[in-house]
């Protein structure tokens, strides 16, 4: 190994004095035009690559993630993986040391300190794409309408329809909430309400569903975003949300 190599620099620092002198007989160095491609995004790697000079952009795609300098090492996924998830490109001219892929692994095998170094960065990398990912699906869901969710069509009961009456229609429907006319009000009672009414409050099975009933509800139409639902039910304070229908 060049005698200008760091051994200080982590994670080589914990390496033993024994360890280092194996990466003395086995490393070369590389050098790279800007433009380069030096690991291809899933392609594997036969050497672990720590930057000497210059500067090697992370990329996914044509996305730009972070860009390496001096000391920075890369990629631990691709060589203890088999690919690497991203592409690493030389930003200018850049040398790089290569540390055969054969040493490097066994003394991951050896050296547990010198192991949880990588196996640490490569958990790092997953929890970023795992955090863009679900960012991505929070961002496509509302970014949606509510008339493209799953709705279970309207069923409507009277206010003097009886609680043992609604438990037979939601289970009719296989569905958990019916809607409640009362005059010119609507309103919504769920399985819980009934259950509530029954058990707790000791309600006769033949008592009407009016009293159990909840009519503070907020009403979208179908080409509503469904951020919208989330902003009314936060606003006020309801989990009851309806949604306007033809007819």
């Amino acid at each position: 190994m060049p005698k200008a190599f760091d051994a200080e620099n982590p994670p080589f620092d914990r390496l033993t004095p024994q360890q280092i002198e194996r990466l003395r007989a086995a490393i070369d160095i590389g050098y790279f035009r800007p433009g380069e491609t030096i690991i291809g995004e899933r392609t594997p790697a036969e050497q672990l690559f720590v930057v000497i000079k210059g500067q090697v952009d992370v990329r996914e795609g044509s996305e730009l993630i972070s860009t390496l300098g001096p000391k920075d090492s890369f990629d631990a996924r691709a060589l203890m993986h088999g690919s690497s998830g991203q592409a690493f490109v030389a930003r200018e001219e850049t040398l790089c040391y290569l540390l055969p892929k054969a040493v490097t692994l066994a003394l991951v095998g050896e050296n547990a300190r010198f192991a949880s170094f990588f196996y640490l960065e490569i958990s790092r990398k997953l929890d970023a794409v795992t955090s863009d990912e679900d960012d991505k699906r929070a961002g496509s869901i509302m970014r949606a309408r509510v008339k493209d969710a799953f709705l279970h069509p309207a069923v409507f009961i009277t206010a003097s329809d009886t609680i043992e009456m609604a438990g037979h229609k939601m289970a009719e429907i296989n569905s958990n909430a019916l809607f409640v006319r009362d005059g010119n009000r609507v309103g919504i009672i769920t399985g819980m309400n009934l259950s509530k009414a029954a058990v707790l409050q000791r309600k006769p099975i033949y008592a009407p569903v009016g009293p159990h009933t909840h009519y503070d509800v907020v009403a979208l139409s179908p080409n509503d975003f469904v951020y919208s639902a989330l902003l009314a039910m936060t606003k006020h304070n309801k989990r009851r949300i309806a949604v306007e229908q033809d007819g």
